[in-house]
C-alpha cells in the first residue's frame, strides 16, 4: 500500500473485512466503507493498518494452555468470523 497506493490495494482486503454473504447482499455498504478509508489521511490509515497487522493472534495461539473461545462479530470491520475459524486443541 505504501508503494502502490491505498486505493489500488484496498479492494483486496474486502474479504478480510466482510463475510462473503455480507459482500454479496450489501455491496453499497462495502463500497461506502472502502471510500471512507480512501478519504482517510493515508499516513493515519497506514499506521493503524500496521498496528492491526502486528497483532495477529495465530502466531502465538499455540502458547495458550487452556480452552478458550475467540469471538468476532459478523460485522467486525477488521476481522470477520471466517478469519477466526482456526481450531487448536491443547488441553485434554
Amino acid at each position: 500500500m505504501e508503494s502502490r497506493g491505498i486505493p489500488q490495494i484496498l479492494e483486496t482486503l474486502t474479504d478480510r473485512w466482510f463475510a462473503d454473504e455480507f459482500i454479496q447482499f450489501h455491496p453499497g455498504v462495502v463500497k461506502k466503507r472502502l471510500n471512507q478509508v480512501i478519504a482517510t489521511n493515508s499516513g493515519v490509515f497506514l499506521n493503524v493498518f500496521k498496528i492491526y497487522a502486528g497483532t495477529e493472534m495465530k502466531p502465538w495461539l499455540h502458547e495458550i494452555e487452556c480452552q478458550c473461545l475467540v469471538l468476532t462479530g459478523e460485522n467486525d470491520g477488521g476481522c470477520n468470523p471466517r478469519l477466526n475459524r482456526y481450531e487448536v486443541s491443547y488441553c485434554s
